[in-house]
């Protein structure tokens, strides 16, 4: 009788609405998980510090997916839905597991994300712009990162399948193989087994809420089909980097300028270029292998992945503004790779946050007093922002290991503290094999004091 504003509502009830949004969520997070888990495998540099950056914007995609569903609750804390279909998440699968970088790209930039951005302009012409506007502002967004990621990756993928006419042939054809199989099991919107989402945080009230995650933004719990992602080539100090770059074999390899020069700087930010591109690598084992650790921990992880990649750059600019160039020196091998054979979120963060951040914000700090008087302004402003970054990835590591260590003492102070000490010992072992110096017994006090002073500290300081 009343049909003053006839779209409102649009063709979509609310249960068909948090049913995609739930399944948008969803392929989000996958996403910025195989992106975490493939960035040390990743030989061409601007596709690694590229997968750094997209790690970030997939995790404010889920945040905001998250944030979406909230305003879709109805009036509970849980929901009810289906997860994407078993033959859906098969093909993610198959995707994490390429091993090849380019077939990776085409993967997710030509066929995953384009097939997103369908869904969401979906969604957005089937609801309604006024009651939905929460919606189809996170979607619209959305479709917003992804087309720029697109273009990105198509420039990537250009430049990998340069290196042989044969592979452009190849890369379409995975693209078309691809495709129709994503045609085939349905898309994003197959629907799957049962699944319970939280889409805010408090105490669970029913059974079925007690089932699901507590966290967030947490993927949803599913009874249908899940895989796992992992890293490989596990043991190694060294990754396969292109032909410019080199490992030291001894420590008479590796160069030894005048220090506070300009010399001895570009080799500081020659090393510095290293460390970013491995600790872009660090935060996605973190991501990857503790994905039940709290989502405000992982996105901020996620941003500490960003701010890596955009070091990467940064440091390269410094590098080559002073004379110097990537590949010019060796690396020292990274002892620090061999940590992730010992996983521990804490150990990680104490290790590489607290410890090695210092380490690098000393460096940083080190060098812009020494280099005051060489009236480089680009050069003064380019070490601010890396040490301004370095102490906020410091503060991560403080915040968090010190919120895990009171939420378990046993399982993230003790046992933390002993898989630091485990990687300590692993990465000695490594040095002396190498004939490089071993860490000192001072090394050892300061892994014990950080845990210690964690735990005592209050846990919401």
């Amino acid at each position: 009788m009343y049909n003053f504003f006839p779209h409102l509502g649009g063709y979509l009830d609310l249960a068909e609405k948090r049913r995609r949004l739930i399944h948008f969520h969803f392929v989000e997070m996958d996403i910025m998980e195989m992106l975490a888990g493939w960035s040390e495998s990743m030989v061409y540099i601007p596709v690694r510090a590229g997968v750094g950056e997209h790690i970030w914007e997939q995790a404010l995609h889920v945040d905001q997916m998250a944030w979406a569903l909230r305003n879709l609750k109805a009036n509970r804390r849980w929901l009810g839905s289906q997860s994407p279909s078993d033959e859906f998440i098969h093909l993610l699968e198959k995707i994490w597991q390429t091993a090849d970088p380019l077939l990776r790209l085409v993967g997710v930039y030509r066929v995953l994300k384009p097939h997103l951005i369908a869904a969401y302009q979906a969604y957005i012409d089937g609801t309604d712009h006024l009651a939905d506007q929460f919606s189809v502002r996170v979607l619209l967004a959305c479709i917003t990162d992804h087309q720029r990621h697109i273009t990105w990756g198509n420039t990537m993928i250009a430049h990998l399948a340069t290196q042989a006419p044969a592979r452009h042939q190849e890369a379409l054809q995975w693209q078309h193989t691809l495709e129709s199989e994503l045609v085939q099991v349905g898309g994003i919107l197959s629907e799957g087994e049962s699944t319970l989402h939280l889409p805010f945080a408090g105490w669970p009230e029913t059974a079925a809420a007690t089932a699901s995650t507590g966290d967030d933004q947490g993927p949803p719990p599913s009874k249908g089909y899940t895989y796992r992602k992992g890293f490989t080539n596990q043991g190694s100090v060294e990754l396969a980097w292109d032909s410019r770059f080199r490992y030291a074999t001894t420590p008479d390899d590796l160069p030894h300028p005048p220090p506070r020069t300009p010399e001895a700087l570009v080799v500081t930010l020659h090393g510095l270029f290293h460390g970013e591109c491995q600790t872009v690598d660090r935060m996605g084992w973190i991501l990857v292998d503790f994905p039940e650790l709290p989502w405000e921990l992982r996105k901020d992880i996620a941003q500490q992945a960003w701010e890596e990649a955009r070091h990467i750059m940064i440091v390269a600019q410094l590098t080559e503004g002073l004379g110097g160039h990537l590949g010019q020196y060796p690396f020292p091998p990274y002892w620090g790779r061999l940590r992730r054979d010992h996983h521990h979120p804490v150990a990680h963060l104490v290790i590489g946050n607290i410890i090695g951040e210092a380490g690098a914000s000393a460096l940083t700090y080190d060098a812009l007093e020494y280099s005051q008087g060489w009236g480089n302004d680009w050069l003064r402003r380019g070490l601010e922002h890396l040490g301004a970054d370095e102490v906020v990835h410091i503060g991560f590591g403080r915040k968090w290991a010190r919120h895990l260590i009171h939420t378990d003492r046993e399982a993230y102070g003790a046992a933390g503290l002993a898989k630091a000490k485990t990687m300590v010992d692993i990465m000695d072992s490594a040095r002396v094999a190498k004939g490089f110096p071993t860490s000192t017994p001072a090394d050892w006090q300061q892994v014990e004091q950080v845990f210690a002073r964690l735990g005592e500290e209050n846990s919401e300081a």
